[in-house]
């Protein structure tokens, strides 16, 4: 049979109780009594769940929620003590007046998980055992197989933004002022491809507004989607002005009316 003990920490012939402890609101008054009286009691005495809820005239399962309750508070620590031949000799608890194994990384509170350095609880540990293992599988199995999807699908959504990376504010101002709203990420992707700097971007405006102006364009004929307009370095692209028209004749010549001989 397991021996199950208690060792009281900064207790010597009287009970120190801490505003702390009086004042937590984590924990139950019930909870709070039980620990002034666990730590009232001596160094060697033996402690078990079974008796200390008989002492506080409660169900077992009841103090088997508060002892977790001042666990998950820090006042009280699971305890294990390991013989020379690697068996289990004494399991016991650790209490005190304060909070303070919440900061407490012992080799000792270590050997308690079933894993170190892995987060577990109860009940993690249940989702994760072989027979919930087994239905998982087995719901996995009754379910139809999905048709896979393409790279430039996957990429789309992974990759679908409001704002690129590079100056989000400038891109803004760009995309307010040009004609056409459609293929954004498109737009937003050829952006943060070309990183334009301040320089660029003046340059970039200027020949924006010059092409905005254009017939064509306030016709809404040739505009380019804004992703092409950057990929193409079409702020590079000569604005003509329209031939003039004769009067006379009705023929086309050319604006500085330069004629081939």
């Amino acid at each position: 049979m397991v021996e199950k003990q208690v060792e009281i920490v900064e207790s010597e012939g009287f009970t120190v109780v801490y505003n702390d402890l009086i004042q937590d609101g984590r924990l139950r008054l019930q909870t709070r009594a039980v620990l002034i009286l666990m730590l009232s009691k001596p160094k060697d005495w033996d402690f078990s769940i079974r008796g200390m809820a008989a002492i506080a005239d409660v169900s077992k399962d009841t103090m088997s929620r508060m002892v977790s309750e001042l666990e998950e508070a820090g006042y009280l620590q699971r305890k294990k003590q390991v013989r020379a031949a690697g068996r289990f000799d004494k399991a016991g608890f650790r209490v005190a007046g304060r909070p303070i194994f919440l900061q407490d990384k012992s080799p000792e509170a270590e050997e308690d998980a079933p894993c170190p350095n892995f987060s577990y609880t109860k009940e993690s540990y249940a989702k994760n055992s072989p027979q919930q293992n087994k239905e998982q599988v087995n719901k996995e199995q009754e379910r139809p197989p999905k048709s896979p999807k393409g790279d430039s699908a996957q990429g789309s959504a992974k990759e679908k933004r409001t704002a690129p990376d590079w100056k989000p504010e400038r891109f803004a101002g760009f995309w307010k002022l040009y004609p056409r709203g459609e293929a954004k990420q498109d737009a937003i992707r050829a952006w943060d491809k070309l990183k334009p700097s301040d320089e660029l971007l003046a340059v970039m405006g200027q020949a924006l507004v010059r092409q905005m102006a254009s017939r064509g364009w306030r016709d809404g004929v040739g505009i380019p989607y804004a992703a092409t307009w950057l990929n193409n370095a079409r702020w590079e692209d000569e604005v003509k002005a329209p031939p003039a028209i004769d009067d006379d004749t009705g023929s086309t010549w050319a604006e500085d009316d330069e004629v081939m001989d």
